[in-house]
């Protein structure tokens, strides 16, 4: 029991709390609340709703309803179409506004058309409370054609019928002092792309405008400081309405001054308590993460919740390193160290250099690799960031990286020298990893640094992609990303990351780097060698190129007899990757059929551009001009092997705003010189010592000094001005008081917390078999990818279990909705049905996935007799309410032949990632198309893995206590071994059953008709084959769809083979299906026809 002293002293403190609380922030009662705006997020102040103009200065129209437009009025009651709102909280930073003008829209649609130039755009007038700008927008001028005008240099042209358009060139820097030629003309200011590449007007001109929304210094002091809010009067006067904040300052003195004084007692035990978790952990404290990185990586966990990694502290790092004794390798970021695990597994440790890196290239590999599962990915076991340290954890790769195996430069050469068959392996394996990034995993991730030091090795030499630093994560719909720069490693980028007037960047940036990086593993070199001279030679594509046009031997070092061709495959594979037009290299899907399929079926794709590629993004064209260059008088020449130099004569240091116009086709370089010399001999003066000017932006200069804040750049690279002063005011003012007050209720609230989650623990509430086995296994497992959840929360997720989506043979499906907003199914499983097995297997094996045609386990609830899984919401159901005619609301969702093929690629595909592409082979062994959800766009998910079996990669065979499975889908040798083992080839025939009703749209078991032969389908559909005749299915509308079907049709029979070694792998049935048919894709021979109408017990 709490003393009656304590219990006192709690009350008066909290008497305090209460009275801080609603007077210390008394300055603020007038704004308003910030509120939810459908797709544009939550807003706050100066926005508002349209149903409250009084609450802001810019109304929003069509908040309350989600689904409409959200518009705004800007000019003459025109209304535009709101697409992004960006906005920082406070008012320190202007707020973005990007719209959308769809008439200009159209007007820009209408190619060649000049109507777009006929409207100007105005904005509201500037009024003493807020001002709008528009931030990316180019002026052009219009001109009659009467009136001759004579433009300035860099100006460009645009005919129209009756006038002319004139603006300056979007690939040079406007001089705005070169405009007195157009004083007669109308001058037109309309919306432009960022960051134009073209001179063309249609092209970079766009209807997407982004406004800055400025306040006035008077409405920004009366917001930020005085808490009130702005307005104009009846004369159009300002005034800040600042409400009870001035009549509420007495009482906040005397609230706070009665906080401080009754938390005296309890200020020496608060001390000790704050001293004693100071010494065990310094860095996790308030004070040590002020820093902007280390605020932007607390708001990235905060926003991502649970990972599947496991965050670690500094000192579990330390002792698994033995405090960092053996170091394998130094990197641009950091320092890697050998580790081990409490469990004893081995581990790579990546320590973070404390002084480089924003934070970005942290989160990025968390963030990346933390959504991924496959076999070439390497595995993000944990990570720690505690105040400035930043570390992460891999799986340790015994052979290091593939960067020290494949060089001939490297001394060590003739030791680690890996034979073509390796090689070989090796590039496939890193394709098809680049193939789950880029198609398999839920969410498409770009690697952008695909390079042989970032292929890791383990034991077997499996490779693994590694360092996602800089990774960049996208929807799967996202063809086209944008970037703020060049990222990667020079001789690896592709040519349009550096300019956009080679293509956009995409997935096919990486199967650039792919290619470039299999010609060094190829050639045993770099395809880049900046030792020797410059010419073209020293590119190693060239040469290959070359000697694949001549069809000569490569004669390579690798290659040790004329009939393997495994090199010149991946040669002839490499030179499509690399090729400069990115729509002409092949994806990643295409690149491991080119690489397993034949020689004879490759062609020698066209020449690229190949001369050494850049260092730079200055130097990138690969052409050559021949050049006659006048210099100026006071310019002195330099020549080189290929080329001259020119640079000015003068002794002091000179500055050329302008660069000559004899230079205008030169490329210029600028280096460091001395300061003062006395020679004119380029070598001489010179150096390798820089002298860097550092000047801080008008902006930040004035938030530094003038403001008493920190300058920073947002993740949208925005500037902010981080307040301190201002912050340190309102801590005096509150902190003190609410700290000490709350600092006691948080030490007995954790008290409580800690006793209760002690009940849980006590022998009694755990004495049941089946919980203890569930138990066990949840600690062997330690942390996984899906949360654990409470039963209390499922029942407010599920509004206590009101919407029933189903009921299955282990319980019932319930539809639900997280905190965040997300749809769930929650699948109760019964209390008196199962043992716990089905519950171990879904847990173990969905939470090892991560797939686009798997469903996602979301999180899990065990508590006591209570099991559940969540699972993603899945809007259409399962396959199973769309493909049977005797379905009796079949009319209305009948599928295409084109949706039902998708379906049969994307299960195949999901099917081919559990038996390979996942880290751990797992064996469905249920595979039915009641098991098959449908998404919003009938993307195929496997679901219920009850029945799954998870094994090693190298067990081709695994043992079965007993049959598994659903009657009509189960593999004969499911339930005899006579017929051979059991292997990832049962959940192939089981694949083959089911697409063979959803061909034939009815069952291939109907247990209600007389048992004969011609109940069994597939013995009906091979026997049409085998005869020729036409299937006469339902679906089909024309020779595209009968196509579709037939083939369909020729590999689900080679599926369900009763012999097992005559069933394809999936990976050869997603082939099988995705490729025009082959000879091999001919009837297979007949299965015993009456097998599945069998009838075990």
């Amino acid at each position: 029991m709490i003393p009656y002293f304590v219990f006192r002293l709690l009350l008066f403190t909290h008497l305090a709390l209460l009275l801080s609380a609603c007077y210390g922030n008394g300055s603020h009662d007038k704004r308003p609340s910030p509120f939810n705006c459908g797709s544009l997020g939550r807003i706050h102040y100066p926005f508002t709703k349209a149903e409250e103009p009084e609450c802001g200065l810019i109304a929003i129209h069509g908040c309350d309803n989600s689904s409409s437009d959200k518009t705004i009025e800007l000019e003459n009651g025109r209304t535009f179409l709101v697409t992004s709102i960006l906005q920082q909280d406070g008012l320190n930073s202007s707020p973005q506004i990007t719209n959308f003008d769809q008439v200009l829209h159209d007007r820009l649609q209408s190619n060649g058309s000049c109507e777009a130039f006929n409207n100007n755009i105005t904005l509201p007038a500037n009024s003493p409370l807020v001002s709008f700008d528009i931030k990316y927008n180019v002026t052009l001028y219009r001109c009659n054609h009467s009136l001759n005008v004579s433009p300035p240099t860099g100006f460009i042209k645009h005919l129209c019928p009756d006038y002319n358009i004139y603006h300056y060139s979007m690939l040079s820097t406007p001089n705005h002092t070169e405009v007195s030629s157009f004083s007669a003309c109308s001058v037109i200011v309309l919306p432009k792309k960022d960051l134009p590449d073209t001179d063309d007007l249609q092209s970079f001109l766009t209807a997407q405008t982004v406004l800055d929304v400025r306040l006035s210094d008077d409405c920004d002091n009366c917001y930020n400081q005085d808490g009130g809010m702005c307005g104009l009067d009846s004369n159009n006067n300002f005034y800040c309405d600042k409400g009870a904040a001035e009549h509420k300052s007495m009482v906040l003195k005397l609230a706070l001054g009665l906080g401080l004084a009754l938390s005296i007692g309890v200020v020496v035990l608060l001390l000790l308590f704050v001293a004693c978790c100071f010494i065990r952990k310094p860095s996790s404290f308030l004070w040590t993460k002020k820093h902007p990185t280390h605020q932007i990586i607390e708001t990235f966990f905060k926003e991502h919740g649970p990972l599947s990694t496991r965050r670690y502290t500094y000192d579990e790092i330390e002792k698994a390193t033995n405090y960092f004794k053996h170091k394998l390798g130094q990197g641009g970021y950091g320092s890697v160290y050998k580790g081990k695990l409490q469990d004893g597994s081995l581990i790579a440790v990546k320590l973070l250099s404390e002084l480089k890196g924003t934070g970005e290239e942290f989160i990025n590999e968390v963030a990346s690799i933390s959504r991924t599962s496959h076999v070439n990915i390497v595995s993000l076991l944990g990570f720690c960031f505690q105040g400035s340290k930043r570390a992460l954890i891999y799986e340790f790769m015994p052979n290091g990286s593939l960067e020290k195996f494949i060089y001939e430069d490297n001394t060590n050469m003739v030791d680690r020298q890996l034979d073509c068959k390796t090689l070989y392996d090796i590039a496939i394996g890193v394709a098809r990893g680049l193939e789950y990034l880029h198609r398999g995993c839920n969410t498409r991730i770009l690697h952008f640094d695909i390079k042989p030091h970032n292929i890791l090795l383990d034991e077997d030499f499996c490779p693994k992609i590694s360092d996602f630093g800089l990774a960049k994560v996208c929807s799967r719909k996202e063809s086209i990303v944008s970037l703020l720069g060049a990222r990667g490693t020079a001789g690896y980028i592709a040519p349009e990351v550096f300019s956009r007037s080679f293509g956009g960047v995409s997935h096919k940036s990486d199967v650039y780097s792919y290619g470039m990086m299999v010609l060094e593993m190829v050639g045993g070199r770099r395809n880049i060698n900046v030792e020797v001279d410059c010419s073209s030679e020293i590119y190693f594509p060239h040469w290959i190129y070359k000697r694949l046009e001549l069809n000569q031997e490569l004669e390579l070092r690798c290659i040790k007899n004329d009939t393997d061709e495994r090199v010149r495959k991946m040669s002839v594979v490499s030179l499509w990757c690399i090729q400069t037009n990115p729509l002409m290299r092949p994806e990643m899907r295409k690149l491991v059929e080119m690489v397993e399929g034949s020689l004879e079926s490759l062609q020698i794709p066209p020449k690229p551009y190949l001369s050494s590629p850049p260092t730079s993004p200055a130097h990138y064209s690969t052409q050559t001009f021949i050049l006659n260059v006048r210099p100026p008088s006071d310019f002195m020449k330099h020549t080189c092997p290929g080329y001259d130099l020119y640079y000015d004569s003068s002794i002091l240091p000179s500055n050329h705003e302008q660069v000559p116009s004899s230079f205008s086709k030169c490329s210029v370089l600028q280096l460091p010189r001395k300061d003062l010399t006395d020679t004119k001999d380029l070598l001489s003066f010179l150096t390798a010592q820089m002298v860097i000017e550092v000047r801080l932006s008008d902006e930040c200069d004035k938030c530094y000094n003038h403001m008493g804040g920190q300058c920073r750049l947002d993740r949208n690279r925005t500037f902010l001005c981080d307040k301190v002063a201002q912050r340190k005011r309102k801590v005096m003012k509150l902190g003190l008081g609410l700290a000490l007050s709350i600092g006691v209720f948080v030490v007995l609230l954790f008290m409580a917390c800690c006793f209760i989650r002690k009940l849980s623990t006590f022998p009694w509430t755990k004495k049941h078999p089946t919980h203890q086995i569930i138990e066990a296994f949840l600690k062997e497992h330690g942390p996984l990818s899906t949360r654990r959840h409470t039963y209390s929360e499922l029942e407010k997720a599920t509004n206590y279990f009101k919407h029933k989506l189903g009921q299955g043979g282990y319980g019932s499906v319930y539809k639900g909705k997280l905190q965040d907003g997300s749809l769930i199914a929650v699948k109760v499983l019964s209390e008196l049905k199962g043992t716990c097995e089905e519950f171990i297997n879904e847990v173990a094996s969905i939470s090892r996935t991560s797939h686009v045609n798997i469903v996602s386990l979301k999180g899990f609830c065990f508590q006591g007799s209570k099991r559940a899984l969540i699972y993603e919401f899945m809007p259409n159901g399962s396959l199973e309410k769309f493909i049977y005619e005797d379905n009796t609301n079949m009319v209305d969702r009948q599928l295409d032949c084109k949706t039902l093929y998708d379906i049969a690629i994307g299960v195949a595909r999901g099917l081919e990632y559990l038996h390979r592409g996942c880290n751990t082979r797992i064996l469905h062994f249920d595979i039915k198309p009641h098991n098959i959800l449908l998404d919003e766009d009938f993307c195929p998910k496997i679901s219920d893995f009850g029945l799954a079996k998870v094994c090693s990669r190298k067990e081709s065979i695994v043992s079965l206590l007993g049959a598994r499975g659903t009657a009509g889908y189960i593999a004969p040798e499911v339930f005899s071994r006579s017929f051979g083992g059991v292997s990832h080839k049962s959940d192939v025939y089981s694949y083959g059953m089911m697409v063979l009703e959803m061909v034939g749209g009815r069952r291939n078991i109907n247990v209600e008709v007389e048992c004969s032969s011609e109940i069994y389908f597939p013995h009906w559909i091979y026997k049409r084959l085998e005869l020729n005749h036409e299937l006469g299915l339902r679906c089909i509308k024309n020779d595209t769809d009968k196509e579709r079907m037939k083939k369909m049709t020729l590999v689900s029979l080679w599926c369900i083979q009763t012999d097992p070694s005559m069933r394809p792998a999936m990976s050869k049935v997603v082939e099988m299906l995705e490729v025009p048919p082959k000879p091999y894709l001919s009837s297979p021979p007949t299965s015993p026809a009456h097998y599945s109408t069998q009838t075990f017990m």
